[in-house]
């Protein structure tokens, strides 16, 4: 009877065994994982140039918002586009103080400064770019305007 007790304890644990590596061994196919190979931020203002940022005198990307705007919803691509894990997370590079942005890309400004944000893919492939947004045009009314404009 000690016998019995010991396969069939045998048995159950390997049906178990067979159902837990079925349920929890799985391992993506690394055939299947579309890595992002590039990343970049993109101006929906420009669509002749096929919404790329404009470059500044320094060579860096910009993107110029009217003042009076208090928000600012930022725009990207991801290469490819079928890439698997599309996660993306945003730094705040310069002038954090005067802005916050959401996890969906919609900055709210605080005050009318240029600041510099960087965009960066999902842990796993580390891409990133870096944009500066801008205000132009006249000054909102809560700040001194020119006399002489």
């Amino acid at each position: 009877m000690n016998k019995k007790i010991v396969a069939l304890f045998l048995f159950v644990f390997c049906v178990i065994a067979v159902v837990a590596i079925g349920v929890f061994g799985k391992v993506p196919d690394p055939a299947s994982i579309i890595r992002v190979e590039e990343i970049y931020f993109i101006d929906p203002s420009r669509p002749e140039h096929d919404f790329e940022c404009e470059l500044n005198d320094d060579g860096e990307k910009v993107i110029y918002i009217q003042r009076g705007n208090k928000t600012h919803q930022l725009y990207w691509r991801i290469k490819p586009e079928n890439a698997t894990d599309q996660s993306v997370s945003f730094v705040k590079m310069a002038n954090g103080d005067f802005f916050e942005v959401d996890a969906n890309g919609l900055i709210t400004f605080t005050e009318e400064v240029s600041i510099t944000i960087k965009i960066q893919s999902n842990i796993k492939d580390l891409k990133s770019d870096i944009v500066n947004i801008e205000f132009i045009g006249r000054p909102s009314s809560d700040e001194d305007e020119n006399p002489f404009d």
